[in-house]
């Protein structure tokens, strides 16, 4: 265990904002452990939409589960997690370190979640960017998909998440831009 709780910062947003990558080069120039929301996705979610499986959904998660590693790590515990996402298979262990930095795009959801979290971020992305990222990343048949589940899905939860965040970061910026702008607020809010 370590001598105080840690930190935990949370990275949100929609879809392909940008938030594994933010979260990726934050946990290295901070000496960070990072969570992946997406860890803790079902193997097979219910929730159909438009013919789709929606992956886009807290009924699509392991919420029990996600919120009380979060609750464990939060209070300087070991926690055991998913290492993949959509297998349901805990056989990662996290050890507390000063910062945890958690990406997700519904940790901020509701406020039992969002409540966790000593600094929160959102960034933000015009939905045709988020389609175009999505069709460079997958294909173009992902078009569909995230025209008829990923952006309706986030729209449900969107305000709220927004609501919830200390800082709106502007996903339109480059990766370093983006990256130095939350590495100022990280290092003017903790002490790092």
């Amino acid at each position: 265990m370590i001598k105080s709780k840690p930190i935990l910062i949370g990275i949100c947003g929609p879809s392909t904002s940008g938030k594994s990558t933010l979260a990726n080069l934050l946990t290295k120039k901070l000496d960070a452990e990072i969570i992946e929301a997406d860890n803790f996705l079902l193997a097979k979610p219910r929730r159909k939409i438009a013919g789709y499986t929606s992956w886009e959904h807290p009924k699509s998660m392991m919420m029990k589960d996600f919120k009380r590693s979060l609750k464990d790590i939060k209070n300087g515990k070991i926690i055991i997690i998913p290492s993949k996402k959509m297998t349901e298979i805990f056989d990662k262990k996290i050890h507390p370190k000063q910062i945890i930095i958690v990406e997700g795009f519904l940790i901020f959801h509701d406020k039992s979640f969002s409540n966790m979290f000593d600094l929160k971020f959102f960034i933000d992305l015009p939905f045709e960017k988020i389609t175009q990222r999505r069709v460079n990343f997958c294909g173009e048949e992902e078009r569909d998909y995230c025209e008829k589940v990923v952006i309706p899905e986030h729209l449900i939860y969107r305000q709220k998440m927004i609501s919830s965040s200390d800082y709106i970061l502007d996903g339109n910026k480059t990766k370093s831009r983006i990256e130095k702008e939350t590495l100022k607020i990280i290092k003017d809010k903790v002490k790092v």
